[in-house]
């Protein structure tokens, strides 16, 4: 993890924190793809892929659809296995999710040949991404990144790059 112990300048952390918030990308990958190498993510999600409002549930269902686009066979193989106690968050059809739970309804996603639960609290449609994505082997740390998405336009840092932007202070 680059930190303030790293070879990078305070100036040149910032700068690079300030990106990976821009493109909802970890500062680590950061400079991994701008030296070349891939990220350590299965893949990345570009904000520019994320739309529609937070509260009708459109922004949820944006960040599911670019998660199936990044990897279908993936997506096919876990979203089944993330459910509630009672709902089933995910179906191939609507019935699938709507015969769940209490007023269990469903929404599909863009894309894809999957319907969502989508009458969920966003702190809970948060919570939903980001099971889906360690799932998917994402990292904690991105997981957390993008299932904020669900709450909020833009990404913020784990806490361990944000404490050390705050140690760096605004120099």
């Amino acid at each position: 993890m680059i930190s303030e112990h790293s070879i990078l300048e305070p100036a040149a952390f910032r700068a690079v924190c300030s990106f990976a918030v821009e493109h909802a990308i970890l500062p680590d990958d950061v400079i991994r793809v701008t030296g070349g190498l891939p990220p350590h993510e299965p893949f990345l999600i570009k904000p520019s892929q994320l739309s529609g409002s937070f509260v009708n549930g459109k922004r949820y269902l944006s960040v599911l659809a670019a998660l199936y686009l990044g990897n279908k066979k993936r997506f096919d193989a876990v979203a089944p296995k993330i459910e509630g106690t009672v709902r089933r968050y995910f179906g191939r059809t609507a019935e699938e999710v709507e015969s769940t739970g209490n007023s269990n309804v469903s929404a599909p996603i863009p894309e894809s040949p999957w319907f969502a639960s989508v009458n969920n609290s966003n702190t809970t449609r948060s919570r939903i991404v980001f099971d889906l994505m360690l799932a998917m082997e994402f990292s904690y740390d991105y997981a957390k990144m993008v299932s904020g998405l669900c709450l909020r336009r833009e990404a913020r840092l784990p806490l361990k790059y944000s404490s050390t932007l705050a140690r760096l202070g605004n120099g």
